[in-house]
Parts: C-alpha cells; sequence; structure tokens
C-alpha cells in the first residue's frame, strides 16, 4: 500500500516497488482462482461533523452522526493491455450500501445505492487514480452547473435538488430548495429522516409532506438514496484520504539488514526515519537532534546496556557503540554481526513510539501506525531476544501515552520471542 501511494502509477497498486516485489497482479493471485480478482477491505471510524471543522480538503460537513464505514475495492486485470484496474468499489455504513462498478477505461457501468439503480446518472462518471488507493470520482460539468450546485457540483444533487422541488410550493424560489438540499447530510435512515424533518432551511410545505414520512415510505427512500449519491464525491475523496494517510503510516524492516561498514560517506540529506534495510542508519543518527540524542541513548542503556552514536571525522561517518558497563566504546563493524541486525529497529522502534510526527490534518480520525518486522532475532542472543520483545512491549506502552496508536506486526522463528 504504501509504495503504491507513493508513486504515480497507472493503476490502483503498485506490486513492484522499493519495499516489496509482488512481480505483478497476474503473479499474486491465486493461480486456480475462479474469478480473476483481488479484494481489500478498509474498515474505519468518522466521526459526525460537529466534531471537526473540516472531514477533508472538500468542504463536507454532511455526517450526522458517529459511524463506522466499511470499504471493499476489488481490483482485475485487463488482459489486453496487461494492467489492472479497479472493477468495484463497495461502501457500506450505517446499513446503507453502495456499489460502483467500472470498466477498464475507469468509466462507471453501475452504481447502485440501497439496491437503487441509478446507473443511468452515475454513467456521466469516471475515476481518476491520483496518489491514493480509492477511485476518485470525476464528472465534466458547465461552469454554469457548477456555480448553481456549489459544493456538490454533481449530477446526483442535480436530481435531488428537482426532486425536493416537486414537493415544494411551486412559489419557493430556487436559492431555498438549493440550501435545503445542501443541507441534508448522511448517516442511518433514522438520523436523515430527522433532519429532513426538522431542517432550518425546509418550507412549511415541506414540513407538512415530511411530517408523514416513515423510514420504510418511498418518498423518504427516494431522497435518502439520492442524498447518499450526490455525497459519494466527498465520501470517497475524504476516505481516499484517510486510507492514503494509513499507508503512509507503514514502516517495514526487512529480515536481512545492512551490514555494518567501518566508515560512511557523510551526506547533507534530510532523514526522518530508517529505511527498510537500514542502509542509512548512520545519518539518521546523525541527523537527530542533541535532545534526541539523549533519549535515544537513555533508552538503549536502559533495555539493552549499550548507546550508540554517530561519530562524524573527516567528512565520513562511523557508528559507534559505548558499553553502558565498562564505558568502552567500539565501532559497530567490530562487534559482533547481531547488533548491526537489531539496531536499525530498535532506531525505528524508538521514533515511532517517541518522537514528535506530523499529525493527520483532521485530529478526531486516529491513524493507525503499523511496524511491520521481518525476523528480529537474526543472529542474536536467546537473552538479546527476549530483551527485544520487551523493548516491544515497553514501547506500546510509551506510544500509548502519547496517544499515538502503534501497532507491531512480527514474523519470527524464535522460540524465546513467541514464549516470552
Amino acid at each position: 500500500f504504501r509504495q503504491s501511494v507513493e508513486s504515480r502509477t497507472t493503476g490502483p497498486i503498485l506490486w513492484y516497488g522499493k519495499y516489496v516485489d509482488f512481480g505483478s497482479f497476474q503473479e499474486s493471485i491465486y493461480r486456480n482462482a475462479k474469478n480473476k480478482e483481488i479484494s481489500f477491505l478498509f474498515r474505519f471510524g468518522v466521526p459526525r461533523a460537529e466534531k471537526r471543522i473540516r472531514l477533508s480538503r472538500w468542504h463536507f460537513t454532511g455526517i450526522l452522526e458517529d459511524m463506522e464505514i466499511e470499504l471493499k475495492l476489488t481490483i482485475a486485470a485487463d488482459t489486453k493491455q496487461e494492467l489492472n484496474y479497479t472493477k468495484e468499489c463497495r461502501l457500506s455504513f450505517a446499513k446503507h450500501n453502495i456499489e460502483i462498478s467500472f470498466d477498464s477505461t475507469g468509466r462507471v457501468i453501475r452504481f447502485l445505492v440501497n439496491s437503487r439503480d441509478l446507473t443511468e446518472v452515475g454513467s456521466k462518471f469516471s475515476k481518476i487514480q491520483k496518489l491514493g488507493l480509492i477511485p476518485n470520482l470525476y464528472e465534466d460539468i458547465s461552469d454554469e452547473k457548477r456555480t448553481f450546485l456549489n459544493s456538490r457540483a454533481n449530477s446526483f444533487f442535480e436530481s435531488l435538488v428537482s426532486e425536493i422541488k416537486q414537493r415544494m410550493h411551486k412559489n419557493t424560489n430556487d436559492e431555498t430548495i438549493t440550501q435545503l438540499a445542501r443541507s441534508l447530510g448522511v448517516g442511518s435512515s433514522k438520523e436523515m429522516l430527522n433532519e429532513m424533518k426538522e431542517n432550518n432551511y425546509a418550507t412549511e410545505t415541506w414540513k407538512r409532506q415530511a411530517k408523514s414520512w416513515r423510514q420504510n415510505g418511498e418518498d423518504f427512500k427516494l431522497i435518502r438514496d439520492l442524498v447518499i449519491a450526490s455525497s459519494m464525491v466527498e465520501l470517497l475523496a475524504s476516505s481516499d484520504e484517510y486510507i492514503t494517510e494509513f499507508a503512509r503510516n507503514g514502516y517495514y524492516i526487512a529480515p536481512l539488514r545492512a551490514t555494518a561498514e567501518r566508515y560512511y560517506r557523510l551526506q547533507n540529506l534530510a532523514v526522518d526515519e530508517v529505511d527498510f534495510q537500514g542502509q542509512n542508519l548512520a545519518m539518521f543518527l546523525r541527523n537527530l537532534s542533541e535532545v534526541e540524542k539523549k533519549r535515544f541513548a537513555d533508552w538503549t542503556r536502559t533495555n539493552f546496556g549499550f548507546i550508540p552514536r554517530a561519530s562524524l571525522s573527516g567528512g565520513h561517518i562511523s557508528l559507534k557503540l559505548t558499553e553502558a558497563d565498562s564505558g568502552e566504546e567500539f565501532n559497530l563493524a567490530d562487534m559482533g554481526f547481531g547488533f548491526s541486525q537489531v539496531l536499525p529497529i530498535l532506531t525505528q522502534l524508538w521514533t515511532l513510539s517517541s518522537r514528535p510526527r506530523r499529525r493527520f490534518s483532521v485530529r478526531q480520525w486516529q491513524v493507525p501506525i503499523i511496524f511491520a518486522i521481518e525476523q528480529p532475532e537474526l543472529h542474536l542472543h536467546p537473552r538479546l531476544q527476549a530483551n527485544l520483545l520487551d523493548s516491544f512491549l515497553s514501547t506500546i506502552k510509551i506510544a500509548q501515552k502519547s496517544n499515538i496508536d502503534l501497532r507491531l506486526i512480527i514474523e519470527t522463528h524464535s522460540e524465546t520471542i513467541v514464549n516470552r
């Protein structure tokens, strides 16, 4: 996911990149699969509009209650072009279900809201795959309509305005009708019905009609489904922003880390994380602030009995380890191979749990940080393996105190780690 959102791609998923190599869609899928498709399911909570000023870069404040979104993305292959594309996107929330199907060119070929077929209007849309994973819907409409429709500039909103107008007094002006349509938010059927009945922009004619509506009534269900459809552009864009941030918060350490070198050439590069093989570890430690260096030294001394540092000399950097008990300092290249393998893990672990991070623009959306570690036990004595697992546990507690949702995925063959 991370290499997919960090690169400009022609399809939704980049199967081969700088972090992992799955080859291609054809190589990734089970060879005996009946349906040549791969689906991804995302589930996350969304706060109601009153809890934040903006849901995303889109000015969308139409969520009526806290709710959980479930988004299923289905990827298929275009065998002629040898490309993969988004075949279907399903969005579920508050017992509503939306299904959007695309052809290989990105055109919408099926659009259902709560089983209501809105494909005729939906076919005017196409997807644009920006840097994220979720397709963003786009409709090319005239500037005149865009001005009239304002923040929900799409044909679904135009249909919603038309349906509301039919239920208004014939003398009601267009501005009042548009304001009512724009003010209707999404949520459970119960909340949506309540808002339709008690809306601040509702006229007396509208209130008289809506007063008799029930959740299973056809008038209500039609207006409800059009409100949801007109909100889909913003909902998908906001979901994509959240999932993209989730993908960017994924970190990875490969099973074979870089072997320690005696000296590293100095580069004036900003390094804000340890790469997945630990090759930039020397530069990362060198770029820490003096306060961060002290905190990191205290942490490694307490948990592992040594203090790492980057020593600068003559345009080169060397990685040094000082034993806490003896105070003797050694070049990392002269220490056991296990130290060079475990140090990138420890450094990244400390960074994710202790270092101030760029927060997601919507503070109420708690985006977890995933740190995937393959075989952390390589070349480590069983006692040090146990210490490493203890540091994993203590790091989680430190992160929790800082209100950081840090989650570790550890792949191991170590009986010591499993038992610990």
